[in-house]
């Protein structure tokens, strides 16, 4: 209150001063998203002046289900709203976080009242009369209240002693203008939903990108069937192991169009902020493929055909997962489940730069592959299982990966760029440490996991030799995945896809081509795949070590 000057005062002054004080340094002016939840509705109490109307009718059960839904605090001010006798009162009684009456208690013999200096407060801001949109009344006092003479007098105030400017983007004229001639059901639905506009247009482009997904899978299973025999050719399937590669195939690419749907709803629910919903879905669809393949393969002796089949009953499963929760997500923002042209294309664009860095990635992969089948099938096979390895471990740094995205576009889309920065440090010092205990333990299970996978004194050797390679690795490999996520939620796709392609066409392709045309064996191919991981390294690194990442106000690629 000392360095305010005025009898106000919160914890949010405190920690606008801390980052302030961390900034003064190398910025003069900061930019803050604070202001985006009194016009749009972003508070519990937006949502009591939303239901008030409709719970009049039934005060007393409309309190106990508000109490069971949204807690004591908001069923307390839902009651003294409704019993209010005047707007003024009921806007006093929403926006007091302590009823006046209790203030009494505290500063006795006060005059006037605390419930007389709130109303006379309040009232300088309302209206006499009512526009007919209870909520937008609501929200314009609220503006002129809550935002300006609380948290952006502290803000202000605490800001200026680091000598740090603080700026406000959205108490822009124009945006305000715009926001408060907007009906308030684009605010905060009818059922309570805040900020209903973006969780709408959240769901509407979460329908699209299904849709897509779905597009793309099909088109893929027809070309998957038709050439099932010349890709196994291509990828160098020896005479022995091509029916078994064909017969997989043709099962496997059934699931295309799951896998695809599957990636999409996990998007959609990363965007959200929802990372648990995804771990349990893959937890799950990958205990019900393993069981499926114990079935499939060793209790119904159905072979290459089972495994296949336990892979594609396990992605629909998946599917069905998220296809159920955006639907539900869909009606309950009152979006639209039919496909947009528009919204498709959106989605396509914005998802064309990742498409160049995944494409870049499945053909490191299948080249490593097609190349390893040319050495052996002794060796093909111990590639495999080493490429399996590595592409579990690699699903497990993706946790880190996903928490960066998940968060630094958060932060960068609230202006708080050196937050993201700090996250991305922060997840990089986790990763490495992480890649490090990852590669110690392929050391110490190498002879195990060898085991588990074969029986062939052949395969075994190689497999035991490689898996010193993916074990080195790790480290490197976390550093990669982790960036990957921290400049996927910077929105920044373009480099990503840039520094793939350079990796895979300027450094790994050469290197590997250089493998085969020598008859070189699957160490020196596992080789250039360690080339490829390092020059996508160096890119990431060089990249993060920048500010061009580095957007406020970035929006994170789906």
């Amino acid at each position: 209150m000392a360095e305010i000057g005025e009898p106000i005062a919160n914890s949010g002054g405190l920690l606008v001063w801390m980052l302030a004080e961390e900034v003064r340094h190398s910025h003069k002016v900061v930019l803050t998203g604070q202001g985006a939840d009194e016009p749009l509705g972003g508070y519990p109490r937006h949502v009591v002046e939303r239901i008030r109307p409709y719970a009049s009718f039934l005060s007393g059960p409309a309190v106990r289900v508000v109490r069971a839904v949204k807690g004591r605090d908001d069923a307390a001010r839902l009651a003294r709203a409704l019993a209010a006798p005047t707007k003024i009162d009921r806007y006093v009684d929403i926006l007091s976080v302590v009823p006046p009456e209790q203030v009494d208690l505290v500063v006795r013999s006060a005059s006037p009242s605390a419930r007389e200096l709130a109303r006379d407060a309040v009232g300088r801001w309302t209206s006499g009369e009512d526009s007919g949109d209870g909520l937008n009344d609501f929200l314009r006092v609220d503006l002129r209240m809550s935002l300006a003479d609380d948290l952006l007098l502290i803000a202000d105030h605490f800001s200026m002693r680091a000598s740090v400017e603080l700026r406000v983007p959205f108490l822009d004229l124009r945006f305000l203008e715009l926001v408060e001639r907007m009906p308030s059901r684009y605010k905060v639905s009818t059922l309570g939903s805040r900020k209903w506009l973006y969780r709408r247009a959240a769901a509407a482009s979460g329908a699209d990108g299904c849709w897509l997904a779905v597009g793309l899978g099909v088109v893929l299973t027809v070309v998957g069937l038709a050439l099932a025999p010349q890709i196994a050719d291509v990828m160098g399937a020896s005479t022995n192991i091509a029916p078994f590669a064909v017969t997989y195939l043709r099962i496997s690419i059934l699931g295309a169009p799951a896998l695809l749907l599957a990636l999409a709803g996990a998007g959609y629910l990363r965007g959200m902020q929802d990372t648990s919903t995804t771990l349990v879905i893959a937890v799950t669809a990958n205990v019900l493929n393993l069981l499926l393949e114990l079935l499939l393969v060793y209790g119904l002796d159905q072979g290459i055909a089972g495994s296949a089949w336990g892979t594609v009953i396990a992605q629909y499963g998946s599917a069905l997962a998220y296809v159920v929760i955006v639907a539900r997500a869909v009606r309950r923002e009152g979006a639209s489940v039919r496909p947009r042209p528009e919204g498709i294309r959106a989605n396509a664009r914005v998802g064309s730069r990742l498409v160049v860095r995944t494409a870049s990635l499945i053909v490191a992969l299948l080249t490593a592959t097609a190349i390893a089948s040319r050495i052996s099938d002794d060796a093909v096979a111990a590639h495999q299982i080493c490429m399996q390895v590595l592409l579990a471990l690699a699903l497990a740094l993706d946790a880190l990966a996903i928490a960066g995205q998940a968060m630094v576009g958060r932060f960068l889309g609230a202006a708080s760029v050196h937050d993201a920065r700090a996250v991305g440090r922060r997840l990089i010092e986790l990763g490495i440490g992480v890649g490090v205990v990852f590669g110690l333990a392929v050391v110490v299970a190498r002879p195990w996991l060898a085991g588990v996978f074969t029986a062939d004194a052949g395969v075994r050797h190689l497999t035991l030799e490689v898996l010193w390679i993916v074990a080195a690795l790790q480290p490197v490999a976390a550093v990669v995945f982790v960036l990957d996520g921290v400049l996927i939620g910077a929105g920044d796709a373009g480099y990503l896809a840039l520094a793939m392609l350079v990796a895979t066409v300027g450094v790994y392709l050469p290197a590997a081509l250089l493998v085969a045309a020598l008859d070189g064996g699957l160490l020196w191919l596992w080789g250039a795949l360690a080339l490829w991981m390092l020059g996508r390294f160096v890119g990431m690194v060089a990249r993060f070590r920048t500010t061009r990442w580095e957007i406020a106000g970035a929006s994170p690629t789906p």
